[in-house]
């Protein structure tokens, strides 16, 4: 992870002791359980982050289930004007899933908006918002609630979805490079070691190449699986009537190689682990494309409306719930980091490190981390914004309903399918002006780059 050049001090680096923490935690448990707000520095937005974190996970579980089993307990409505059983099914489907995900998005967006002025609304009431959560999910899937307007929502979760698909890659470059300063980190300490205690051996030097190449050899399996990956995709999906297919995948399989290419020879920024990681993730949204295809001749998994879409949703929810983990584990350590600088500021001891006395300008720092506070707390609640979209498309495989005879949605499923194509390609060419031009890298190195300057 990057440190944040435009802070005052360094707030990253700053360490909390187990036992403050532990004493901040069971103040912040009373405070959320009894629904009120708190009002001390140290107990701000790790509980909210947490408890959104829970509000993702039973989302994401709860739609799962909706997804599968039978809804003759609901009155969801069907409005394609379609006989086909498998038709009607499959709507009620997909409308009870974005019905149950806006709700969470409705909460989201309300403590992500209120907590710009009111950051106390992040961590508080959360019993008020899983309580209305399941209520309005209630109140949206039992009764005719003919109001909701399932077009309109699937378009806007569509756009969610699309975004998502490109900031996954920062998602997914933030792991990448965390796992190489881990491991280089570990090559540094574990030689170092050895190299103490065993002096005149090579197990010093044994020890840091095991790392160093146990690195690369993950890397070269990222890259192994992208290229088999789009090599099956030519030989399933691919075909003379198939140009779509065959140009998407072409596309996809070379601007991939040569920002491969860009990154090992032509410049030093990246690292082969990371090229390697969007590598398989530009082969996975290929896959999605080419798979979502609503013709038949060039889509195989039409053969039976039971295969349709189930490989890019099984992986899309390992890569959803994967997002919220580490989204939530990255989030927290970033709020940690800031909750310790503003208690170090507060008790004085950077005023008297700095040679300063100033009550003003003590105020001054603990005001520019509040506001990064404030501003992380936000940026945590738009990526699950996102992301509440990104599931519910998996889920409904990107509204796109497939009978046993033919695509319903012909429209759909070719919109869904350049969706993930241009969503691959976009992510490649924001990784190619990030490794060419660093300065002016258009997306950020990680999430928590996103924060005001001081």
């Amino acid at each position: 992870m990057s440190s944040q050049s435009s802070t005052a001090i360094d707030i990253e680096n700053t360490y909390v002791p187990p036992a403050e923490q532990e004493q901040h935690q069971s103040s912040c448990c009373s405070c959320v359980s009894s629904g009120k707000k708190s009002d001390d520095w140290e107990n701000r937005g790790l509980y909210g982050t947490r408890w959104s974190t829970v509000l993702m996970v039973l989302f994401w579980f709860a739609s799962v289930v909706i997804e599968s089993v039978g809804l003759g307990w609901t009155r969801v409505q069907c409005d394609l004007g379609s006989d086909d059983d498998t038709v009607v099914e499959e709507c009620m489907h997909s409308s009870a899933v974005y019905r149950i995900c806006s709700t969470v998005v409705v909460v989201l967006s309300v403590q992500g908006l209120f907590s710009l002025v009111y950051l106390q609304i992040h961590d508080s009431y959360w019993i008020i918002k899983i309580l209305f959560c399941v209520g309005a999910s209630a109140g949206l899937l039992v009764p005719a609630a003919d109001f909701f307007d399932d077009s309109a929502f699937k378009n806007i979760a569509r756009i969610g979805g699309f975004i998502f698909i490109i900031f996954l890659q920062t998602i997914l470059l933030d792991f990448a490079y965390y796992w190489k300063e881990s491991w280089l980190d570990s090559s540094s300490i574990a030689g170092r070691v050895t190299n103490a205690t065993m002096r005149g051996s090579d197990l010093a030097a044994c020890m840091k190449s095991f790392w160093l190449a146990a690195l690369a050899i993950f890397s070269l399996v990222y890259i192994a699986i992208f290229v088999v990956a789009m090599a099956v995709l030519l030989s399933f999906f691919g075909g003379s009537d198939c140009s779509d297919n065959e140009s998407i995948i072409s596309i996809s399989l070379v601007m991939m190689v040569a920002a491969l290419v860009i990154q090992l020879f032509l410049t030093s920024n990246g690292s082969i682990i990371a090229s390697g990681i969007l590598a398989s993730y530009v082969a996975y949204l290929t896959y999605t494309a080419v798979s979502l295809n609503p013709d038949r001749e060039c889509n195989p998994t039409i053969s039976t409306e039971k295969v349709y879409g189930v490989g890019p949703k099984v992986i899309g929810l390992v890569l959803a719930l994967l997002s919220i983990t580490w989204t939530s584990v990255m989030a927290s350590r970033r709020i940690a980091s800031i909750l310790g600088a503003g208690g170090i500021t507060q008790s004085g001891v950077l005023n008297v490190v700095s040679g300063s006395h100033s009550g003003s300008k003590s105020s001054n720092v603990k005001e520019n981390l509040k506001s990064q506070l404030r501003v992380t707390v936000m940026n945590f609640n738009m990526i699950f914004i996102l992301l509440s979209f990104y599931i519910a498309m998996i889920l409904t495989n990107w509204g796109t309903i497939v009978a046993a005879d033919d695509s319903h949605s012909t429209h759909g499923g070719n919109i869904s399918m350049w969706m993930q194509a241009v969503g691959a390609w976009i992510a490649i060419s924001f990784y190619i002006v990030g490794l060419l031009i660093p300065q002016f890298r258009i997306l950020p190195r990680s999430v928590w780059d996103l924060q005001p300057k001081a």
